[in-house]
């Protein structure tokens, strides 16, 4: 019974070490308003740092400032320490797609400057 209770509690932790929802990362270059970024953690299961992310976008943000409403867009620049949430599905599924994606470090996007 130990055995299987072993066996178990590694495939948990498998699974739930490709289960992404948020971390900090570093920006290591800007493209518009697309961002390439290094996260700061390193993957649970072999210790090593995560490829960097590219075209990762930032949230807009609409705010009323002095009683008028604008649309504001990020802009981040190199070095900026941000936070980064995962998508619980692929970000394309929200374009009509159905692609079986969930929490995936490709699907990133920043949410803020973190610290």
């Amino acid at each position: 019974m130990k055995e299987g209770g072993i066996f178990f509690n590694n495939l948990i932790e498998k699974i739930l070490s490709n289960v992404h929802t948020s971390m900090p990362g570093i920006v290591e270059s800007v493209d518009g308003t697309e961002y390439t970024v290094k996260l700061l953690f390193n993957d649970l299961v072999d210790n090593q740092p995560y490829t960097p992310i590219t075209g990762v976008r930032g949230l807009k943000q609409r705010f009323v400032v002095d009683g008028v409403e604008k649309i504001y867009t990020p802009s981040y620049k190199k070095g900026d320490i941000v936070w980064i949430n995962f998508s619980e599905q692929a970000l394309e599924n929200a374009k009509g797609n159905n692609l079986k994606r969930r929490h995936s470090i490709s699907d990133a996007v920043i949410t803020g400057i973190w610290g």
